[in-house]
């Protein structure tokens, strides 16, 4: 048996600062959703206090002697009845607050294991930028949203810090950011920009997905709004 070193789950949880303790929970999540597409369940995760070491390079399952193959894996499920626990919610308490609605979650994931619900797990733990462009891939072609409804899914009044993480869009193909507009139907900015060359840009490719314009401001805005 190899010796892993590094510190139990629920001793790293009362020691660790914020910054490191929602990059831990994705790294354990993350660990989890692939013995989930394995159908691989693990069965201590309600309890994983011997099960989950915290290393120098990151977290690491460990004790696989109870796991079965099986069609509907809990391992994601049973992860977030632990860190709900009341003891954990103490060791967390000024640190991290689980959102609202995760038991919620859990359960729409559990019957139904896609990406998407999962993504809708994992949320609260990713980075504010990656947050803004999880959202952002999640409108349709056809669709707009706006900066204001994106604050409000990620509970937040922070609009400029949306804007700037859609300014430094590090893949547009991937992450439709002309999609996002301002709350009035004016377009925004785009590429930095709120004048000029780059804001026709934008205009022209939400009118080349059938959204239509009457001078430079979204026509009958209400019918393209892609709300969360």
């Amino acid at each position: 048996m190899q010796y892993i070193d590094g510190i139990r789950i629920g001793d790293y949880l009362q020691q660790a600062p914020k910054n490191k303790i929602k990059k831990t929970l994705l790294q354990i999540f993350n660990q989890l959703r692939t013995l989930d597409k394995l159908n691989i369940n693990k069965f201590e995760l309600t309890n994983p206090y011997k099960h989950i070491i915290i290393t120098k390079k990151g977290p690491v399952l460990i004790d696989f002697e109870r796991c079965r193959h099986t069609q509907h894996p809990k391992n994601i499920s049973q992860f977030i009845q632990y860190i709900q626990t009341t003891r954990v919610q103490e060791w967390l308490q000024n640190k991290i607050t689980l959102p609202t609605k995760l038991n919620k979650k859990a359960q729409t994931y559990k019957n139904n294991p896609t990406q998407k619900n999962y993504n809708e797990i994992i949320h609260w733990l990713l980075p504010f930028s990656e947050q803004v462009y999880t959202l952002c891939k999640q409108i349709p072609k056809g669709k707009i949203t706006t900066y204001k409804e994106i604050a409000k899914k990620l509970n937040t009044k922070a609009y400029r810090a949306i804007g700037n993480a859609l300014r430094k869009n590090p893949d547009p193909p991937i992450i439709p950011c002309h999609r996002v507009i301002a709350s009035d139907g004016t377009i925004g900015g785009f590429m930095g920009q709120t004048t000029g060359k780059p804001i026709q840009k934008k205009i022209t490719l939400l009118k080349k997905e059938g959204i239509p314009f009457e001078k430079n401001k979204i026509k009958n805005l209400s019918a393209y709004i892609h709300i969360y």
